[in-house]
């Protein structure tokens, strides 16, 4: 009943049925990672890498002010007549005069990077207006740098008086009193330690705040130094900020925000209702207001320091959306790059985040296991839940500190997942629910593997290249004992794999070349790329019940092909276009209501509410027989299993526990070629609700024989 209502209430906030726009935007998926706030006469600026954001209105609503071009935002500063300067990656240092209407840049090219300008990760402005970096300086507001050398690299800065410059660096604190041109150390009582703020108020309080050591003042500009930590929760220490009233605020990485009235001799936390304690950035306005930006639930906002707090995060969208889960009457989960994973009960709104356990947020997929546990891959290994998302647990061993990219679940229960594709690709295994791990080699030190598939028997599959960059494919049916591989392409590095629920394998080379096979990569086909744009690549698919195909490009948009077409057609309606781009897709996910959900870089999460009119072609059979996953599973108290007859046949499909005793049959006919779906509703063939646990479901016609496995959660 929940799935349907979930289905219902999807429709109707989107309007599917009569509808002028295919796309709706998900409501209110705000907030996410947030690396550094500033505020300048009444001007609140908020950063992360895709974007800066302006409020000028406390903080209830945000505008995004980049100009284009401007990505990998790394650090943010302000001059004293309120221009803002950005640190981004590879691209120097951008500056805007009026808030984002037009930008300048200077790359900073004489940086020995061939081909790029520098890599900007932290900037400071002193009170004259001069700029500078952990590696550069300019004194006419960014036109002109010279390069400077810092005995370690800076990572935050504080200004002193007269020409005074402190840099917290990975080995304590350094000083300068010649514009850069030379350092000296300043670490007497705080030793070589990696810092991550600095404070130097006008009163000549000093404070230091650093990663695991909490943090030291110095009231001699850091001549001397001594630690400061009673009543700090955590000795992460991530920033520091300085009230009207002198008072002081520290954000820390894990236990939100402290607060000293006493120059740091005691703390005292000040979180209130804070929902999320990882504290990235902190800043205190004239009027005593404090905001925080976060790991994962954007910017909050106290006006009674720290006692309650707000969520501020209107039109900030979530950030890096990597993966969808629908859980069955729970809802559906997102992975995020950065900020975790959000949870909404109905797939529309109500968005939360659910991190509990999780230690790494750059989270890169989601997928449910045969028993119903789901698995998160993550840039620090595999993390599991048992509760549907609620709290997550390492699921590490042999995999520790791995970069994931995919996971893959099979019905036997095996999972596979491949991990390290920055480089060569590694793919591992688990036979035990992701209790261990095992690596499954993969050919030699030449193959580059980039994309995993396996099919509904198992069978698996990886997209590569090699030294001489040609484009393969190799399989194996042994569970990766042993492989073959085909050549498809040459002179490509990009590729992915993806797989409809009749097994038909896709492979698409360098956004451009794409391929298929009916049986099981032994031979290939090309698929028709007419309509599809010319200037923008392919990164992912997507397929439609009756297996026509979504095809989402990094500028163009998102696409789709007709099951038995030959062109390609944009499904653009509803979508946002700035200077004729569209957002960049991260993921595509068709639902078994043909539902689809499309994941952004930057722009939130798109719903496709309605079906492409006259999707389904007559006369179109499947190519085989096919028994597909059921679906919601796990599932409570009904799910719906799919399965395709290439022609027409008498079937039985029956429901089995795991000693091999029949529960129910629920289809036992002659039925005509087509793709086929039953419903089962949890009960025996006496008509009583079965208990909670693994059930197998087999489908028989003629010679052909098939069972998947499914899980029951009460």
């Amino acid at each position: 009943m929940k799935r349907i209502l979930l289905f219902f209430f999807l429709a109707l906030s989107l309007n599917i049925w009569g509808k002028e726009d295919f796309w709706q935007q998900a409501g209110e998926l705000w907030g996410g990672r947030i690396d550094r706030i500033a505020i300048h006469a009444g001007n609140i600026y908020a950063i992360r890498s895709s974007n800066v954001y302006l409020s000028t209105d406390g903080g209830d609503n945000w505008t995004g002010i980049t100009g284009s071009g401007v990505l990998n935002i790394n650090c943010l500063a302000i001059n004293p007549s309120g221009h803002l300067y950005l640190g981004v990656s590879h691209l120097g240092v951008w500056w805007t005069t009026n808030n984002g209407i037009t930008w300048s840049n200077n790359q900073i090219t004489h940086n020995p990077h061939t081909g790029l300008g520098a890599t900007i990760a932290s900037i400071g402005i002193n009170s004259q207006g001069h700029i500078y970096t952990h590696s550069f300086r300019s004194f006419d507001g960014g036109v002109s740098w010279q390069e400077i050398t810092p005995p370690s690299f800076i990572r935050t800065f504080a200004f002193g008086s007269p020409n005074k410059i402190f840099g917290g660096t990975y080995d304590g604190v350094y000083l300068s009193t010649d514009n850069g041109a030379s350092w000296t150390a300043r670490n007497a009582g705080i030793g070589n330690i990696p810092l991550n703020a600095l404070l130097l108020d006008a009163d000549g309080h000093f404070y230091a705040g650093s990663a695991g050591a909490g943090i030291f003042y110095s009231s001699d500009e850091g001549v001397s130094w001594t630690p400061r930590n009673s009543g700090l929760g955590s000795l992460d220490v991530s920033s520091l900020a300085r009230g009207p009233a002198g008072e002081v605020y520290a954000g820390t990485g894990s236990q939100g925000v402290y607060r000293s009235t006493d120059q740091g001799l005691t703390w005292a936390p000040v979180n209130g209702d804070l929902p999320d304690l990882h504290v990235r950035t902190i800043a205190v306005d004239v009027n005593s207001e404090l905001y925080i930006g976060t790991d994962g639930g954007g910017i909050f906002k106290s006006t009674d320091a720290g006692n309650t707090w707000s969520a501020k995060n209107r039109n900030i969208n979530v950030e890096n959306l990597n993966a969808a889960l629908e859980t069955g009457s729970n809802g559906l989960l997102l992975a995020t790059g950065g900020s975790g994973i959000f949870h909404s009960p109905d797939g529309h709104g109500g968005w939360s985040l659910k991190n509990a356990g999780l230690a790494n947020l750059y989270v890169t997929d989601l997928k449910a296991g045969a028993i119903g546990d789901f698995f998160a891959g993550t840039f620090a290994g595999v993390f599991r839940s048992t509760d549907a998302g609620e709290s997550w647990f390492p699921a590490n061993n042999g995999i520790e500190n791995e970069n994931i990219a995919q996971i893959e679940s099979v019905p036997s229960g095996r999972l596979y997942l491949l991990a390290n594709i920055q480089s060569t690709g590694r793919l591992f295994y688990s036979d035990d629910n992701g209790a261990n791990w095992e690596q499954i080699p993969v050919g030699n030190n030449d193959i580059f593997v980039r994309s995993l598939a396996v099919d509904s028997q198992g069978q698996l599959f990886l997209s590569a290249f090699d030294f001489f960059l040609n484009g393969l494919i190799l399989i194996s049916n042994d569970g990766g004992a042993t492989w073959s591989d085909t050549v498809l392409t040459s002179l490509t590095t990009g590729s992915f794999l993806a797989i409809d629920h009749r097994d038909r394998l896709y492979a698409v080379f360098g956004g451009k070349d794409f391929f298929f096979s009916d049986d099981a990569g032994a031979t290939w086909n090309t698929l028709a790329t007419a309509g599809l744009p010319a200037n923008s690549a392919v990164n992912r698919l997507a397929f439609s019940s009756d297996h026509s195909i979504y095809a989402a490009t990094l500028s163009a948009g998102i696409f789709y092909f007709q099951e038995g077409g030959s062109n390609w057609s944009a499904k653009n309606e509803g979508l946002p276009a700035a200077n004729g781009f569209y957002p960049v897709f991260n993921f595509l996910y068709v639902n078994p209501d043909d539902v689809v959900f499309a994941g952004t870089y930057n722009d939130g999460l798109f719903i496709g509410g309605d079906t492409p009119t006259s999707v389904n072609v007559p006369g179109h059979t499947p190519a085989r027989f096919s028994l597909l996953q059921n679906y919601p599973n796990p599932f409570n108290p009904a799910t719906t299993i799919r399965y395709d007859l290439p022609h027409a046949a008498r079937i039985t499909l029956s429901i089995y526990n795991l000693l091999g005793q029949k529960v129910v049959t629920l289809v036992d006919e002659f039925q005509n070629a087509g793709s086929q779906s039953v419903v089962w509703d949890g009960k025996d063939r006496s008509g009583k609700p079965v208990v909670s646990g693994i059930y197998i479901y087999r489908l028989t016609a003629g010679d052909f024989q098939q069972a998947n496995r499914m899980f029951l959660a009460k």
